[in-house]
Formats: structure tokens, C-alpha cells, sequence
């Protein structure tokens, strides 16, 4: 007779291990369908050969079809489909790796054969029933289970006694509020007392009663985590290396069920006298004193229970030596399978999920009004500029950043002149700061002026902070001057940019050599010329003034009047320059 075959007509027991052999990744429909021709082949051989795993694999494949094609003779469509599926799955896990595949049977069938072999045994002895060893486990088990019924009965009842308190309760409540609605003071107070007593009294032995279900329920879990899953490890270690495989956890599900569903039960009754409490308490409630007690207690009972109920029903082992337990090292693939003990019908079901599609959203990829490129690169760049060149600043919070050249005239207009603010360009596509500030003309109106955006380049030579602290304008006079005097709002400029800069004393002690003449002092500023449209309307400085005043008197004859002689006319314009006039590459 065929393994396969024997194996169909084993005990229950013995089936529910044959159903853990198998998972997706070799499915049972296959081993039922290709019975024959799975058990003639060497898988073992396989398993080593890579050669002979990719042929047999292509057999495989080949025999597939085969029984498919028998199928749609037969119009078996739910076959059809399970070997298509099937099929499907083989080629897209296993093409690649063929060798995979072969283990996975090749550790099957040895199990299979192992499993016939134990039921041989098993039956041979007569039974696992005349073992002495299996006689004493059924006589704890039996007393385990008179435990479970106990508890269950208990609870019942004081199911049953909870209701009596409840409707003493309600007896109470309406006697209380009848009397005290008719001014009854001295029934009211006689009646409270002969109620409170009997409801004390009832209270007081509910109490008593939940205190020893609690107890019971602990020695029955104790009985359960310390023996019963204790000895079910102890077997599965002993079958992990050749020993019978006894390891099914049915009946451990049930015992572990029942006691937590009862543990529930006596949440439920907990949370009861609870409710009774916030209707109506009185001096010396028993609940009061004892039910967080009771509470804390159920709930420990029952998350200590739920920690033992998660087990690891199938340990890892060696792919070709399923006897022996496999060594977990890094980067090693292996299979288990976990279980909780603890099976609630109530909990037992499956979400359906409708999806519901929703549109694809991505970030607009069009060019700024008026730029040739996008807001995101812009951006990108200017979070690049910040990182790399102005984070302290920005840190302080001196830069104003992302704002609007309307916005930005408007907060400037009612400030005073030299004051300015920092903000990025959004002409550069590379990523630029520029700061703009208030001045006043000739004629005293307002004008707002911005600087051309400083990028990268330029702050790769020197620092933002350096730049506004140096900055200055000229005018067709070649004065000097800074128009940056105050941080919007009010913040100096020295305050807020100078501990940024090398200060002159430190910039001298780096650049001295005690064995080397004394370099003159550079240094580098930015400088903006001021451009006129009409120069001739501008007023002389006092040297120019005096150079023409010269220059007339000079032309005059002795006669004061103009001379005849032809003469060479120049005009002589002494410049002075100093360090301060030095401009920059700017």
C-alpha cells in the first residue's frame, strides 16, 4: 500500500500532525494529487544535487500538467483551478532554486514515514492507555478537569447571588427616595438600617465568595502553566531529537479557554459591584474596601494567563535532519509556527475591507511665473544655501526668508532709514539671499533698494555676515557709506552680526611674523556705486571747488582781464585713497 494511503487511515491524533507537516510552501492538494509519483522519486538526491533538483523540478512541472489536463476532461473547474494556482506559485518561488523544493518533500516524506512508524508502535503496545507513565498523566488530567468544572459552577452561582444583590439595590433605591419624598424621617432612617444590614450581609458573603473563586483560579492555572504546558515543552524538546511525537495541544486549548472565558465572567461580575457603588454607598461598604483589591487581582490572573497560552507550537529545525533542532545564527532562514492557547468564538472572524481607490497625488513640476525652472528646485536650493552657509543666522531667527517683494515694501515703508531685512531671491535658480533696506532721497521721499542676491559663489569667499557688516555704497562724491544700521525691526547691526566676524584684533595677531617686515592691512568689502542720471546737477566737493577756483584765477592776464596767449588747459583732481575705499570684486 502507498505511504499516502496509509497515512489517510490513521487516528485523528496522528492526522492533526500530519496537517502541520504542511504550509504554501509545498500545499497538501499537491502531495494528494501526485501521490505516486512524489514517493517514487529521490528527493534526497535532490536536495544535494542541483542538477538533478532542477530535472526532477521540470518533471514536476511536466506531471502537473498532466493531471491538469485530466481534469478538464473530468470539467473538475475547483481542481482545475487549485493545480493553475499551484502551478503558478511552484514557478515563481522554486524556478531559481530547485534544490529548495526538494528538501521541503524530502522532509515530508521522512516525517510521514516517521509518523507511520510511531502509529505502528503505538499499536503494537496496545495503546497508549496500558503505558503507567500515560496512566498517571489521565489521572491529572482528570483532576484537572473536576478543577475546571468547579470553577465554572462557581461562577454560575455567583452569577445568580449578584443578581439578588442587585435587586436589594433597587429595593433600597426606591424605598430611600419614596420615604424621603414624603417626609417619613423615622421610617426612612428604620428601613435604611434593616436594608443596609441585609445588603451587608449578602455583599459580605458575595465577597468572601469571589475571594476563594480567585484562589481556585489561580491554583488551576498554576496547574496548567506549572505541569500541564511544562510537560507539553518537555515533549516537544523530546521529539525535536527522535522521540514519539505526542505534542497535539487540543485538548491544553480547551482546559486554557474554559479557565480564561471564566476569568472573564468574573471581570464582568467585578465591574458590577462597581456600578453598585456609584448608585448608592454608606459608611462601612464592603465594597469599597474590597473590590480594587478583587479587581487588581482578576486582571493579573488573567494577563499572567495569556503570557503562558502563547507558545511556539513547531520549533526550527534542519532541513535534512528534521530530528534535530537547528542552531539560529545570523543571516540563517528558518520556519516556526506560533499558537495562543486561548480560542474566543466571539473573536473568531475575519475583517472584510473595502478599498477604496484613491488618485494619485505627486508634486507640480511647473516653472515659477516668469522663471525657467520649478518651485521645488528652487527650493531645494535655497534649504541647500541655508544648511551649508547661513544656519546660525537662520537659527537666530535674523533671516525673514520666504516673503514677497509687496510684502516686503509694505513692513519697510514706516521704518526709519537704515533699516533693512534679509530674504531670499527668487530670481536665482541656484539659491540666493539678498537684503534690502529703507533710505531716504533728496527730496526726503522713501525708497526701498535691494542688493543684486548673493549666492553661493560669492559666500564661498566670504561670510553673509562679513558682507553686511562691510557693506557700503558710493556715491558720485566717492564718499562711503553704510546704509545698514538696524535689523528689522529695531535690532543693531553691530548686536546682531558682529560676534559672526574676526574681529581686527585677531585678524592683526594671525597676520603678524615676528621675522618678516609688516604686510599694510587689507580689506575686502562690498561697495555698490550709486548711479545719477544727471551728474552735472550734483554738487562739488570742497577740493574739486577749490581746484577751479585756482584754475580761473591762473587764466587771468595782469590787467585782469582773460590772456591772448594760446595756453595748455588742464585740470588737476587730488584723490585720496584709503584702505576704507578699497573695493571688492562686487
Amino acid at each position: 500500500m502507498a505511504q499516502w494511503n496509509q497515512l489517510q487511515q490513521l487516528d485523528t491524533r496522528y492526522l492533526e500532525q500530519l496537517h502541520q507537516l504542511y504550509s504554501d510552501s509545498f500545499p497538501m492538494e499537491l502531495r494528494q494529487f501526485l501521490a505516486p509519483w512524489i514517493e517514487s522519486q529521490d528527493w534526497a538526491y535532490a536536495a544535494n544535487k542541483e542538477s538533478h533538483a532542477t530535472l526532477v523540478f521540470h518533471n514536476l512541472l511536466g506531471e502537473i500538467d498532466q493531471q491538469y489536463s485530466r481534469f478538464l476532461q473530468e470539467s473538475n473547474v475547483l481542481y482545475q483551478h487549485n493545480l493553475r494556482r499551484i502551478k503558478q506559485f511552484l514557478q515563481s518561488r522554486y524556478l531559481e532554486k530547485p534544490m529548495e523544493i526538494a528538501r521541503i518533500v524530502a522532509r515530508c516524506l521522512w516525517e510521514e514515514s516517521r509518523l507511520l512508524q510511531t502509529a505502528a508502535t503505538a499499536a503494537q503496545q496496545g495503546g497508549q492507555a496500558t503505558h503507567p507513565t500515560a496512566a498517571v498523566v489521565t489521572e491529572k488530567q482528570q483532576m484537572l478537569e473536576q478543577h475546571l468544572q468547579d470553577v465554572r459552577k462557581r461562577v454560575q452561582d455567583l452569577e445568580q447571588k449578584m443578581k439578588v444583590v442587585e435587586n436589594l439595590q433597587d429595593d433600597f433605591d426606591f424605598n430611600y427616595k419614596t420615604l424621603k419624598s414624603q417626609g417619613d424621617m423615622q421610617d426612612l432612617n428604620g428601613n435604611n438600617q434593616s436594608v443596609t444590614r441585609q445588603k451587608m450581609q449578602h455583599l459580605g458573603q458575595l465577597l468572601s465568595e469571589l475571594a476563594g473563586l480567585l484562589s481556585a483560579m489561580e491554583y488551576v492555572q498554576k496547574m496548567l502553566a506549572d505541569e500541564e504546558l511544562a510537560d507539553w515543552k518537555r515533549r516537544q524538546q523530546i521529539a525535536c531529537i527522535g522521540g514519539p511525537p505526542n505534542i497535539c495541544l487540543d485538548r491544553l486549548e480547551n482546559w486554557i479557554t474554559s479557565l480564561a472565558e471564566s476569568q472573564l465572567q468574573t471581570r464582568q461580575q467585578i465591574k458590577k459591584l462597581e456600578e453598585l457603588q456609584q448608585k448608592v454607598s454608606y459608611k462601612g461598604d464592603p465594597i469599597v474596601q474590597h473590590r480594587p483589591m478583587l479587581e487588581e487581582r482578576i486582571v493579573e490572573l488573567f494577563r499572567n494567563l495569556m503570557k503562558s497560552a502563547f507558545v511556539v507550537e513547531r520549533q526550527p529545525c534542519m532541513p535534512m535532519h528534521p530530528d534535530r533542532p537547528l542552531v539560529i545564527k545570523t543571516g540563517v532562514q528558518f520556519t516556526t509556527k506560533v499558537r495562543l492557547l486561548v480560542k474566543f468564538p466571539e473573536l473568531n472572524y475575519q475583517l472584510k475591507i473595502k478599498l477604496c481607490p484613491q488618485p494619485l497625488c505627486s508634486l507640480p513640476q511647473e516653472n515659477m511665473a516668469g522663471k525657467g525652472f520649478s518651485f521645488w528646485v528652487w527650493l531645494d536650493n535655497i534649504i541647500d544655501l541655508v544648511k551649508k552657509y547661513i544656519l546660525a543666522l537662520w537659527n537666530e531667527g535674523y533671516i525673514m526668508g520666504f516673503i514677497s517683494k509687496e510684502r516686503e515694501r509694505a513692513i519697510l515703508s514706516t521704518k526709519p532709514p537704515g533699516t533693512f531685512l534679509l530674504r531670499f531671491s527668487e530670481s536665482s535658480k541656484e539659491g540666493g539671499i539678498t537684503f534690502t533696506w529703507v533710505e531716504k532721497d533728496i527730496s526726503g521721499k522713501t525708497q526701498i533698494q535691494s542688493v543684486e542676491p548673493y549666492t553661493k559663489q560669492q559666500l564661498n569667499s566670504m561670510s553673509f555676515a562679513e558682507i553686511i557688516m562691510g557693506y557700503k555704497i558710493m556715491d558720485a562724491t566717492n564718499i562711503l557709506v553704510s546704509p545698514l544700521v538696524y535689523l528689522y525691526p529695531d535690532i543693531p547691526k553691530e548686536e546682531a552680526f558682529g560676534k559672526y566676524c574676526r574681529s581686527e584684533s585677531q585678524e592683526h595677531s594671525e597676520a603678524t611674523d615676528s621675522g618678516a617686515a609688516p604686510y599694510l592691512k587689507t580689506k575686502f568689502i562690498c561697495v555698490t556705486p550709486t548711479s545719477f542720471s544727471n551728474t552735472i546737477d550734483l554738487p562739488m566737493s570742497p577740493r574739486t571747488l577749490d581746484s577751479l577756483m585756482q584754475f580761473g584765477n591762473s587764466s587771468e592776464g595782469p590787467g585782469g582781464g582773460p590772456s591772448t596767449r594760446g595756453c595748455s588747459l588742464s585740470l588737476t583732481f587730488d584723490m585720496e585713497l584709503t584702505p576704507e575705499c578699497a573695493s571688492s570684486p562686487m
